[in-house]
């Protein structure tokens, strides 16, 4: 289980977005750092906690919660809308049709002397 107090505070911020679902790649973006630095982190943090992996790192952290009931709701709740958004058939964002017509429309340009 992942004690709070072994990891440093970017250790824990990058275990809870690790906890929710990124990759190390998008947590780079997200923190303005190179994709390195956060494979380092993760690399202290499987060392710190004995995790095996991304997955351990998750679990660890979750388990560390005070309430890990609460995150787990809003996992799912999330995971619920994303499926809803999936599964709808006829789900069109990008803005209304167009409607293509055969009227050609010439234009005649006057060439001042």
């Amino acid at each position: 289980m992942v004690q709070h107090t072994t990891l440093t505070k970017q250790e824990q911020r990058i275990s809870r977005l690790v906890a929710l679902g990124y990759i190390e790649k998008e947590i780079a973006d997200m923190m303005c750092l190179s994709a390195h630095t956060i494979h380092t982190h993760t690399k202290n943090i499987r060392k710190k906690t004995g995790a095996r992996n991304m997955v351990d790192i998750a679990r660890n952290f979750i388990l560390s919660l005070d309430n890990p009931q609460h995150l787990f709701k809003a996992v799912l709740f999330i995971a619920i809308q994303l499926h809803m958004v999936l599964q709808v058939q006829n789900f069109d964002t990008r803005g209304p049709k167009r409607i293509k017509t055969n009227v050609k429309i010439s234009r005649t340009f006057k060439i001042k002397n």
